[in-house]
């Protein structure tokens, strides 16, 4: 990896060598690559070209600028500070072009230099360059400007520009010269920026959108090693000016007057008649399937065919001749390889019909018809892999360039028209623009290109390429996200690895002080860097606020907000992390997946965090420890929460070669890490190993999650009983508080409690969890599940196992869990059921109020009202009674229920002494209820002869065989006492002689035949006994028949 690394800058350096322009100095080039490794650093290159001087700008990233000319001095204000070698470019700086300067004037870079005063001054911007143009300017036109009319405007010596599609995202120039292209025919070479200037107020400008709707931009990444001889005035500025108005006519007149005769000129000089031409087509005609690859690489046009065919050029040079200034052969064994120069501009488009392959040159960019889609896929160890999806070549064919002297890696594809939009650059390798099949150049040896049998053509190396995974298609319109810049260089910015730290931590202190206070910012974020390099997340924030103090604007810096960001995950500022790290500003950096998988991990998305780790692999690759140890454990921990095996073996295996420098923390939690995987492989010893050795590592958080583990495991293998598992959760809650991993403790707690048949304490440990950790994801679970834990209880019979008041003080403290709806209230009445059942009434009256005040309505309320009125009645509160069914009438009731709240009514002024009122109620009705309810006021108004009446129905009619069970016969005796306080001797008698045979044997014949024998033959207070023997049976009769069906109708109704 570090042999990687060292080859990607060697590769930078001399691709920024490369792009320097041919005037300067080949010193200066290297000094200027140099210096573009330094992120402050600003390059500058000049270009002496006939008729004006260029100077570029080289800003890594969008800056925005104004340019300023007073007199002789020209100054251009940068909305960004740098360092610009000013000494180099002096010695650069043409005749006429002197004294400059460069300044930071409050955070921004004020360049300026000094012209002659004939000279003008226009500007632009490409991409993220901005180009100043110096020219010798033409005398004004005498007395032109009062004649000049915008209407005059449209004559054709100047024409307007229209945008069209570049020919190619690779821009091409002669050498010797920086920023100057060769003129398309019929064109105008004046900038756009200029062009604008002279548009008459009756021509729009056209919109930024329809400026980049035909122009593939260039990404960043291409931009950086892009040639520096490339004309950059063929790349169209980001945005248009104002067009000139009605109101600001004089100005635009002013305007024409100085600057239109020199750019005329110009035009002028350049303007080439096109004539009009046709299309050229050449037609190869094969006997057989052949693949075929049509691209362009710098000026050649490269045709190649995976079969071997001499070919007979002449016919094709004299059909090609319009177009085409030269085709050869190149000697090839592999296959037919020609390679073609045409005029600029013309490029080829790709057809086929039966096995001849048509080619069809015209003033067209470089493009296939049918785009190949480009994924990133991943290896078993997570390695990224470029794929070009449904793209299957016959074979790969290396063809050497002999113009560069490297190797171009061919994929001739059968299919017609498939080919690569546009040119893209990696750090590995580039891949070229082609209207058919897929050229790669191959930028180290480690890159492999293969078929990738039923899915496409496959780009790899042994350890991952150095790409952020993501959809190519979704970025080509802008930037390509394989391309994303690297925005920390952590192996840099530690000064030197090793272990003496406090040396390197005492020069960059002295650093910091030492230097001018114009460059301290610099120093400073030097010095955070530094300390974010050695993971030291809390120093790094101490800097960057002391330097976004001192310049605020600092904070709207992306690197600021990505290096704040990083550094508070460091810190475990999680939440003020995800601000920093959310800002759309850092998608283009291939670290913002990386950082985002660590945030994601901290904060427990593992499916998230564990997709961004897979497209920041080759970031984290290189980076040294110990942020590669730091990030890449929660790596591991990601990809084992969504059980990618693969991704955790490959990273514990690399974290573990520097198992020995690693501090007490991390070793513990490589030990944990490494119990996971080893169980996940259901090696169960190895597992008890790494976590036996995590707990006595002596790091308490590593520590505990490997006891959790361990006892966790031991239940599973039935080593462990419940409370033996509890008594080691118990001891563990109070060593770690105020995490996930607390959470989990408290849950297992309360799991273990359940399967135990402890609901009080199961329900407690898990009712802790959800109000110590109320925003986790994993409490509705929770929650869900405490919630079924109540049902089972009250709903299916598990606490029928409790003792009535333990149920009921359960219930009152998790009264939370009822659960809404009918469930709920069948819960209610089933527990006020089981409370009447064991006379506990009045807590049965508070629940059964509770329910009808807040939960129930309608008929169910006019049910609960029945059954709370025979609860007080029960209780001796008539009044309560009356009141609960006064409160919860509603009309249109079912006839079974206004029967029983009447009889409730008749019941409640019975009790109050209202018996007539009582029988009233009772009027009409002859169900059982009402005949012993009358009874009951008979007996008690000593009217024993209505009484016997009422009785004498309710004992039925005599049994000729058996005998009577003990309701039949205390009915039948009942009857007996009633006759017998009435002193109807003839009634007696005849109850003696139908009902005697049947009660003789009966639980109650002894009683009875006392009763009905004549009264002669008796002594003592017969009355007095007759009534004592029935009246406690006789009051409670009425309620017992109410209370044994009115509290067993929920039993009922769900049968």
């Amino acid at each position: 990896m570090r042999w990687r690394g060292s080859t990607f800058c060697a590769v930078l350096v001399v691709l920024f060598i490369m792009t320097n322009s041919s005037s300067v100095r080949s010193q200066d080039r290297v000094e200027a690559a140099s210096e573009a490794v330094g992120a402050s650093v600003l390059n500058v290159r000049v270009g002496r070209n006939k008729g004006f001087t260029r100077i570029v700008f080289d800003w890594e990233r969008r800056v925005e600028y104004t340019v300023n000319v007073e007199g002789r001095r020209v100054t251009v204000t940068f909305e960004r500070n740098a360092e610009i070698n000013v000494d180099r470019l002096k010695r650069n700086l043409p005749a006429g072009l002197i004294n400059p300067s460069a300044l930071n004037k409050a955070g921004n870079l004020v360049f300026s230099l000094e012209k002659e005063p004939t000279r003008d001054v226009r500007d632009l911007r490409v991409g993220n360059k901005i180009v100043v143009d110096i020219y010798e300017a033409k005398k004004p036109l005498k007395k032109a400007s009062p004649k000049v009319k915008s209407k005059k405007l449209k004559k054709p010596k100047i024409r307007k520009v229209e945008p069209r599609p570049r020919q190619d995202p690779e821009l091409a120039a002669k050498d010797g010269t920086l920023g100057k292209r060769s003129p398309p025919v019929g064109r105008s070479t004046l900038p756009t920026s200029l062009t604008t200037r002279l548009r008459t107020p009756k021509e729009e400008p056209e919109s930024p959108q329809r400026q980049a709707e035909d122009i593939p931009p260039a990404s960043v990444a291409e931009l950086a090693v892009a040639d520096a001889d490339e004309p950059l005035a063929s790349e169209r500025p980001n945005t248009v000016p104002e067009p000139v108005g009605a109101k600001r006519l004089p100005e635009a007149v002013e305007s024409v007057s100085e600057v239109a005769e020199p750019i005329l000129e110009i035009a002028e000089k350049e303007e080439v008649k096109s004539p009009i031409r046709t299309p050229v087509s050449l037609v190869f005609d094969w006997s057989e399937p052949v693949g075929a690859a049509v691209f362009r690489r710098e000026n050649f046009i490269w045709v190649i065919f995976d079969r071997r065919q001499l070919i007979d050029l002449a016919p094709l040079r004299a059909k090609g001749r319009p177009l085409i200034e030269k085709i050869e052969q190149l000697p090839f064994a592999a296959g037919t390889v020609l390679r073609m120069k045409t005029k600029p501009g013309i490029n080829p488009k790709v057809s086929q019909s039966g096995f001849k392959w048509k080619l069809h040159f015209g003033r067209w960019p470089m493009e296939p018809n049918l785009p190949i889609s480009l994924e990133i896929t991943a290896n078993d160890a997570g390695a990224p892999q470029l794929l070009f999806a449904n793209a299957e070549s016959f074979k790969i064919i290396n063809v050497p360039d002999p113009e560069i002297g490297d190797m171009i890696r061919v994929a001739a594809l059968p299919d017609p028209g498939k080919g690569i939009r546009l040119k893209r650059r990696y750090s590995e390798f580039q891949v070229l623009a082609s209207s058919q099949g897929v050229a790669l150049v191959p930028l180290s040896d480690e890159v492999e290109f293969a078929n990738s049998r039923g899915k496409g053509l496959l780009v790899s190396t042994a350890g991952g390429l150095f790409v952020s995974a993501g959809s190519v298609e979704r970025g080509a319109s802008r930037r390509d996200p394989l391309i994303g810049e690297r925005i920390f260089k952590p192996k840099a910015w530690m000064k030197g690895e090793g272990n003496d730290f406090i040396a390197a931590r005492q020069a960059a202190l002295r650093a910091t002080a030492e230097v001018p206070a114009q460059i301290r910012e610099k120093a400073r974020l030097d010095f955070a860097r530094f300390y974010f390099s050695r993971g030291l997340g809390a120093e790094t924030l101490g800097i960057l606020h002391v330097i976004a103090k001192a310049n605020p604007r600092t904070m709207g810096r992306a690197e600021f907000l990505a290096l704040r960001g990083a550094a508070r995950l460091l810190a475990n500022h999680v939440n003020d992390a995800k601000e920093d790290l959310s800002n759309p500003r850092l998608d283009r950096y291939r670290e913002a997946s990386l950082w985002r998988g660590f945030l994601n991990a901290k904060l427990g998305n593992w499916k998230e965090a564990s997709e961004n780790f897979r497209r920041g692999d080759s970031v984290l690759r290189t980076y040294p420890n110990p942020l590669q140890t730091i990030i890449g454990l929660e790596r591991v921990e990601a990809a084992l929460r969504v059980f990618d095996v693969g991704s955790a073996t490959a990273w514990l295996d690399a974290l573990k070669q520097n198992e020995e420098n690693l501090r007490r923390d991390h070793r513990a939690r490589l030990w944990y890490n490494q119990g996971l995987l080893a169980r996940a492989n259901r090696n169960l010893d190895g597992a008890k190993n790494f976590w036996n050795k995590a707990k006595r590592s002596g790091d308490l958080f590593n520590g505990v999650r490997s006891e959790l583990a361990l006892v966790d495991l031991g239940v599973k293998q039935e080593m462990l009983t419940p409370p033996q598992a509890i008594k080691r959760l118990e001891r563990l809650r109070y060593q770690w508080r105020g995490d996930e991993l607390e959470l989990n403790i408290l849950e297992k707690l309360g799991d273990y409690y359940l399967d135990k048949g402890d609901f009080k304490k199961g329900l407690a440990r898990l009712r802790v969890a959800v109000s110590y950790f109320p925003r986790s994801q994993r409490i509705d679970d929770i929650a869900r599940r405490m919630a079924k834990t109540f049902k089972q209880l009250y709903l299916e019979g598990g606490a029928e196992r409790m003792q009535p008041l333990t149920a009921l003080a359960l219930y009152d403290e998790y009264r939370e869990l009822t659960p809404a709806g009918s469930e709920g209230d069948e819960m209610i009445g089933r527990l006020a059921d089981r409370l009447v059942g064991v006379d506990l009434l009045d807590r049965a009256v508070a629940l059964l109020d509770h329910q009808i005040e807040f939960r129930l309505k309608g008929e169910k309320r006019a049910e609960a009202g029945t059954k709370l009125a025979l609860v007080h009645l029960l209780n001796r509160k008539p009044k309560a009674a009356l009141k609960a069914l006064r409160t919860t009438f509603r009309p249109g009731l079912p006839q079974q229920t206004q029967d029983d709240r009447r009889r409730m009514r008749a019941k409640a002024m019975f009790e109050l002494g209202k018996n007539k009122e009582a029988v009233g109620l009772l009027a009409g009705d002859v169900s059982t209820a009402a005949d012993q309810l009358r009874a009951d006021i008979y007996w008690r108004a000593q009217n024993y002869q209505e009484a016997a009446k009422v009785l004498q129905r309710l004992a039925g009619g005599p049994l000729r065989e058996g005998k009577y069970d003990l309701t039949r016969a205390q009915r039948v005796l009942n009857w007996a006492v009633a006759m017998r306080l009435d002193k109807d001797e003839a009634g007696l008698k005849l109850a003696r002689e139908l009902y005697g045979p049947a009660m003789k044997n009966g639980p109650l014949g002894d009683a009875f035949r006392y009763i009905v024998i004549p009264k002669t033959t008796v002594t003592g207070d017969l009355e007095g006994i007759s009534k004592r023997i029935t009246e406690i049976d006789q009051f409670e009769a009425f309620l017992n028949n109410y209370r044994e069906r009115l509290l067993q109708s929920a039993e009922k109704k769900k049968g």
